[in-house]
């Protein structure tokens, strides 16, 4: 059951640094990772080579614009995630990756470098990232890497459902008994995590445009206790009704989630972006 649908930001594609970049998400996972701070009433979004900067997204969304921090000139954003503090991002530079402690304006507190060199992570972008007390956690479709606050690394795990933290406790199902549908990818916690959320993706075949059709799973004691599809025919997203696809999405709190949507076709306003309130 759906209680409210908010419509935060409409944006446009292109390869401008408040657009998103051409060409849309395609069945690898490329896409744009965002985080929100809800106590903040803010959401950061990476562009590939900037941030996106909203604030009052629970009101009616003011967009402050986008960021390039200025010693991260060549970065490309991989991921981002909130902390009590600002903003945690993780970004590459030539062969190296990189977290940066940013405050709530994104101005720099600190940056680290992860030790090692990229290909020692055997991570691809857009990474899923948290950050809880002092370990920092970085996910692409295959693998969990967790680092300290000094770029050390903590733990290498594999991660093919997707992750969430409960709390103290890490969930990282690995076993196909574990998760609700074969495609099924682990996004988040609701109810203080007595709910796991999940998104399964369907490919949708039509002649001149083919994309992914996208249905959260909200699950208890894995039981599914909720299926709700976001885009295509039946999908609760009215825009996202024809030729779309889900780009992210973030579990928040009180039962609340974010979704990023894109519509394949038009260029200006074909970017959406949501809260749903369950």
């Amino acid at each position: 059951m759906v209680k409210h649908i908010r419509t935060l930001w409409r944006g446009d594609k292109g390869r401008l640094p408040t657009q998103l970049e051409l060409p849309p998400l395609t069945a690898d996972g490329i896409g744009f990772p965002f985080a929100v701070s809800e106590g903040r009433h803010e959401l950061c979004l990476c562009n590939q080579t900037h941030l996106l900067l909203w604030r009052k997204i629970h009101q009616k969304a003011e967009f402050l614009g986008a960021f390039q921090p200025e010693a991260a000139v060549k970065a490309q954003f991989w991921g981002v995630a909130s902390d009590s503090e600002g903003w945690v991002v993780v970004y590459q530079e030539a062969e190296k990756l990189w977290v940066a402690l940013l405050d709530a304006r994104l101005r720099w507190r600190d940056r680290i470098p992860l030790r090692g060199y990229l290909k020692d992570y055997n991570l691809a972008p857009p990474l899923r990232v948290a950050s809880h007390r002092d370990r920092v956690y970085l996910a692409d479709t295959q693998s969990l890497v967790i680092v300290d606050r000094k770029g050390h690394t903590d733990a290498v795990r594999s991660c093919p459902y997707g992750y969430a933290l409960q709390g103290d406790t890490l969930l990282c199902p690995t076993e196909r008994g574990e998760v609700p549908a074969l495609s099924a990818t682990l996004v988040g916690t609701l109810s203080e995590g007595a709910d796991l959320v999940w998104t399964v993706e369907e490919p949708v075949s039509q002649p001149n445009q083919p994309y992914l059709r996208t249905q959260i799973l909200i699950t208890k004691n894995r039981e599914v206790t909720n299926r709700l599809w976001l885009n295509g025919v039946s999908g609760i997203l009215q825009p996202l009704r024809s030729a779309s696809q889900v780009e992210w999405m973030v579990v928040g709190q009180q039962k609340r989630v974010y979704v990023l949507g894109w519509v394949y076709a038009g260029i200006r306003r074909s970017v959406w972006l949501w809260s749903i309130d369950l």
